[in-house]
């Protein structure tokens, strides 16, 4: 197997589950590149005899991932033959004659279906002890990429932290804002990068810039609605829904309370969850707190066992992993804490020290946390138990973090100072690449990791490729 081009094979049936199929081939194609993702695109024919060229799609594939929907068990004539029912078959055999290759089959639940399928054949039994992935139809574009980076993971082993460095190079770059950029945004086909910024303006920016303005407050996150098509923006005065393939401005909502003032002060900080189900407000003088999209209706707190001398959680950063599944936010007085995030159930909350913590962000596998201090300290957690280990960047003001997929690579937004690099596995900081920004604020890797943005003090955004 090669590690640049693991092979995929798509198992499925034609009639059903089209829309789930294909936005899991065009997300599959986007990471691992459409020589390496293989699906059949001509019609079951039964009775036909099974194509060589299959058999030999099947054998060549490292995973292959076995797409079931509602009534995915189909009855044939005696003689017929099922042409997914062979596919199954034959990888399953393949997986077991060649252990060394490590072959992986994966059932891939869409529009509902149960597991294991009810009466599966005789020859394809073993398909039911498998851990089947769930491709939700109201959280699909979270569950594709929590596929998608988990075969990532699997396929290809991560790559070292300064070989990935040292394959970064400047890409573009344009100046869409008259302030600072608050924030950064991909989207899924890794082809647009969104900005947001302290003027109130959202920029789109897709070979030319469009650049659109209305927030009177700086724009503080930005997210796309489940279906890509949306985007929303959010600032403390007002919250706004735009066409994202034309940037058209298509409803905004003044957040004011019963009362007509404004629900919000200046001073609060937000972030979306994936998809732009809710957002979380977090006032200085309260817990974080639930909202319901599209009204901005109150639904519930992120609140945490009294913990020290601390009786509330005061936030001063906050975000989402990007399944929805973890909430994680560090405090003003220099306190890290996670949250089961749908259920808003507390995990754990840490000490750092007293210097507030200014940026928070979760690896795509779920399992660590990331924080900055004021002071420079940055924090690795692990999400399971809240065991940590430190590097200090020299009173680095770090005003965003991302993990980079497939690599044991941080990179941190700072505005005093370039982007910091920490290397994971060596648990130590590496050296910027000298043309990249002195000072920045906002930073976002593309889906596929082989591209970053960065926002700077002065409203340029900058685009970087892995290489």
């Amino acid at each position: 197997m090669s590690q640049e081009n693991p092979q995929i094979f798509l198992s499925y049936r034609q009639k059903y589950s089209k829309t789930a199929l294909e936005g899991l081939y065009k997300r599959l194609v986007l990471t691992f590149g459409k020589d390496n993702v293989f699906r059949d695109t001509k019609s079951e024919r039964p009775g036909t005899k099974f194509p060589s060229m299959l058999q030999e799609k099947i054998l060549e594939a490292d995973r292959v991932l076995v797409v079931i929907g509602t009534d995915w068990v189909r009855r044939v004539r005696e003689g017929e033959m099922d042409w997914v029912v062979e596919e199954v078959r034959l990888a399953l055999l393949n997986a077991k004659n060649k252990p060394r290759k490590k072959v992986e089959i994966i059932p891939v639940l869409v529009d509902g279906a149960s597991f294991p399928p009810k009466h599966l054949p005789p020859a394809i039994q073993d398909l039911s002890v498998l851990t089947p992935a769930v491709l939700r139809p109201d959280h699909f574009q979270a569950d594709a990429d929590a596929l998608v980076h988990s075969l990532f993971k699997k396929v290809i082993p991560k790559q070292i932290a300064k070989e990935t460095l040292s394959r970064l190079r400047p890409a573009a770059k344009k100046r869409p804002h008259a302030a600072w950029v608050s924030c950064l945004l991909w989207s899924s086909d890794g082809k647009t990068v969104i900005s947001g910024s302290g003027d109130g303006s959202v920029a789109w920016w897709k070979g030319r810039v469009r650049k659109k303005e209305g927030h009177e407050a700086p724009v503080q996150c930005i997210s796309f609605t489940r279906d890509q098509k949306h985007l929303l923006s959010l600032s403390a005065d007002r919250l706004r829904l735009w066409a994202n393939s034309n940037s058209e401005l298509l409803n905004e909502s003044e957040l004011l309370n019963e009362e007509g003032d404004p629900l919000f002060n200046d001073d609060e900080i937000f972030a979306f969850a994936p998809l732009g189900e809710v957002f979380v407000a977090a006032p200085k003088s309260n817990d974080p707190a639930v909202f319901l999209l599209p009204e901005a209706e109150y639904f519930d707190t992120y609140k945490r066992t009294t913990w020290g001398a601390h009786k509330r959680f005061v936030a001063n950063s906050m975000g989402f992993s990007a399944d929805g599944e973890i909430f994680a936010a560090g405090s003003i007085d220099g306190v890290v804490a996670a949250w089961l995030a749908r259920k808003r159930v507390f995990r754990w909350a840490k000490g750092v020290n007293r210097s507030p913590i200014n940026a928070v962000s979760v690896s795509l596998d779920g399992q660590l946390l990331a924080s900055a201090s004021g002071n420079g300290l940055i924090s690795i957690w692990q999400l399971k138990d809240g065991s940590e280990w430190h590097v200090e960047a020299a009173n680095a003001d770090v005003t965003g973090m991302a993990f980079l997929p497939n690599s044991d690579l941080l990179v941190c937004a700072s505005a005093n100072s370039p982007i910091l690099f920490v290397d994971l596995s060596a648990q130590t900081l590496l050296p910027a690449p000298p043309y990249l920004p002195n000072a920045s604020t906002a930073i976002a890797v593309s889906p596929d990791g082989t591209r970053l943005a960065v926002g700077t003090p002065d409203g340029q955004v900058q685009l970087c490729s892995v290489k």
